[in-house]
C-alpha cells in the first residue's frame, strides 16, 4: 500500500493520550484484498453501536463494485485499520447514481465522485478521522484531475457524521426518504476546486 500521511491520536478509547500516536493513511487499490477484508471487518464493528437506520452498511458485493471502480483510504494504527473511506469514481450504480438524483446531466454525472461509506473504530473516535479521510480524498481527487465533484448520502440523524461532512464543506443538495433499506439520507455535494482556481 502507497503511505499518503501521518496524522495524530490524541484520543485512544475516549482517554485523552499524554503524548500523541501516529497513525498512518494508505491508499487502498482493488489488487489488495487483504486491505479489503480488513474494512469489511471494520465496518462490521462500526455498525455494532449504530442504529441500522442511521449507519448503512455495504455488502461485500458492493464494495467490490467500489474498489473495481475506485479506490479507499485506510487509517492504520499498530498495523491494524481504525478507520477508512470508500470513493467510487465510475460506472454509479443506477439505484444509487447520487448526482442524478439531484438533477446533474450525464457530463456532470461523469465528472461526480462518490465517497460511498466512511468508517472509525469506537475506540479511536474524537481524533477528526473521518473530516481527515474525506478532506485527503478531496485532495487526491483534485490532483488526479478525475473529478469536480464528490457525493455522499448521511442520515439526518446522524449529527456526529453529518457535521463531519459539513466541517469538510459539503452542502446539503437534497433529502430522499427511501434510500437503501427504505431509510431517509440528505444528499451532500462537495465541488472541487484545483489550485489557481479558488
Amino acid at each position: 500500500m502507497m503511505s499518503i500521511k501521518t496524522v495524530p491520536l490524541t484520543k485512544i478509547k475516549k482517554a485523552v493520550v499524554k503524548n500523541p500516536a501516529n497513525a498512518t493513511i494508505e491508499l487502498i487499490t482493488y489488487d489488495n484484498k487483504k486491505a479489503i477484508a480488513e474494512l469489511l471487518k471494520l465496518q462490521d464493528i462500526v455498525s455494532k453501536d449504530v442504529e441500522e437506520n442511521i449507519f448503512h452498511t455495504s455488502t461485500k458485493e458492493f464494495v467490490d463494485l467500489y474498489f473495481r471502480n475506485g479506490w479507499g483510504l485506510g487509517c492504520y494504527y499498530q498495523n491494524r485499520m481504525i478507520g477508512y473511506i470508500m470513493i467510487q469514481v465510475t460506472n454509479h450504480d443506477e439505484n444509487e447514481n447520487y448526482p442524478k438524483l439531484i438533477g446533474f446531466d450525464s457530463q456532470k454525472i461523469a465528472e461526480t465522485a462518490c465517497h460511498r461509506g466512511a468508517g472509525v473504530h469506537p475506540d479511536y473516535r474524537g481524533n477528526h478521522l473521518q473530516i481527515i479521510l474525506q478532506d485527503t480524498a478531496a485532495n487526491l481527487l483534485k490532483k488526479s484531475g478525475s473529478s469536480k465533484y464528490v457525493m455522499c448520502t448521511v442520515s439526518p440523524e446522524n449529527i456526529v457524521s453529518r457535521n463531519n461532512i459539513f466541517a469538510s464543506g459539503y452542502v446539503c443538495r437534497g433529502h430522499m426518504d427511501h434510500m437503501y433499506r427504505s431509510y431517509p439520507r440528505d444528499l451532500m455535494l462537495l465541488t472541487l476546486t484545483r489550485s489557481g482556481e479558488e
